[in-house]
């Protein structure tokens, strides 16, 4: 099964039946060309099935190009060395990767569990996150904006990542549509903001002056300086409990979705700002903590991933003699 719809190229296999969307492509080889090759080959030119990819709001590889794409076929015993050889390297790397990924999940574990311990001996009361903000919730467009080449970061779920907003790659729109959402919704350094639809309830803090503005699946929540820190509330959210109240009061279609009434709702666990600022300071420290370890972990995953591609590339090409290459 390939995917056409972007992300364009990524290849899944099976020998299962097998019900996928219109996004997607089944591939089922002809006698004589062994399945693992196969998908081994389309992996290996990812990057040419990408270039294929046209359309304006999202890439899509057509039908047509697809069928016209050429591959190289090999004799059988050739296929079946070089897949062998790829998969008993690429299993090594994918456990390495594995292994690394659950050194993340653990650590973000043990982060969770000191902000649920740290929170739950700061704070004395619940109250209605409403009545702890000094404006209304406001979200994004409810519509498609034009999107550009250059102009004003438009910022969706994507772009909340591991509780950070991320600008590396975003859709821009131009001054003048920023212009006029804004008149409903502009987010500003200090403000938090929670995703809605799709991904619910990853949380970011506004910590730039960069000038932005935001899609219909993310909130604005804008605390009252009078009786909520920003970084309080963005900690606060992240708990257990409170994604726990998310989870109960969402609702689901084709994606996951919060009202806005019901974000309204949530009952968040407060104190006085000098305990919240304690609070903060303690999370703070251990949240930069897990963040150079990740890192670190993540950029050894980058790499290993790499490496596993260019094996691929190298083997599939016939620049690697997989004959001549130590178990």
């Amino acid at each position: 099964m390939l995917s056409t719809r972007a992300p364009i190229g990524y290849v899944a296999e099976t020998t299962a039946e097998t019900a996928f969307n219109q996004g997607c492509r089944g591939l089922v080889p002809v006698t004589g060309v062994d399945l693992h090759f196969f998908r081994y080959q389309l992996l290996a030119r990812r990057a040419d099935l990408v270039a294929l990819g046209q359309g304006s709001t999202f890439a899509e590889l057509a039908s047509d190009a697809l069928a016209a794409f050429k591959v190289a076929c090999p004799p059988p015993f050739e296929q079946r060395a070089i897949a062998g050889f790829l998969d008993a390297k690429t299993a090594r790397t994918d456990a390495l990767i594995g292994k690394k990924r659950r050194m993340i999940d653990m650590l973000v574990e043990r982060y969770a569990a000191l902000g649920e311990r740290t929170i739950g001996r700061a704070t004395d009361r619940r109250v209605r996150l409403s009545h702890l903000l000094r404006a209304k919730i406001c979200d994004g467009p409810h519509e498609t904006p034009e999107f550009l080449d250059e102009g004003v970061p438009f910022l969706s779920v994507d772009n909340v990542v591991d509780g950070e907003l991320r600008f590396e790659v975003t859709r821009k729109i131009s001054p003048e549509a920023h212009d006029r959402y804004s008149e409903k919704c502009l987010p500003q350094r200090g403000d938090v903001i929670i995703t809605k639809a799709a991904a619910i309830g990853r949380v970011a803090l506004v910590d730039t002056d960069i000038e932005f503005n935001i899609w219909s699946p993310l909130a604005v929540l804008r605390p009252d300086p009078r009786q909520l820190r920003s970084r309080f509330l963005y900690h606060v959210l992240r708990t257990r409990d409170v994604q726990d109240q998310i989870q109960l009061a969402a609702t689901s279609n084709t994606q996951q979705n919060i009202a806005m009434s019901d974000l309204a709702a949530l009952r968040i666990p407060v104190a006085g700002l000098e305990a919240q600022q304690h609070v903060e300071q303690t999370l703070n420290r251990a949240q930069e903590r897990l963040n150079v370890v990740r890192r670190a972990l993540e950029k050894q995953i980058h790499l290993l991933r790499e490496h596993r591609q260019a094996l691929i590339n190298a083997a599939v090409t016939g620049q690697l003699d997989v004959a001549k290459v130590p178990a």
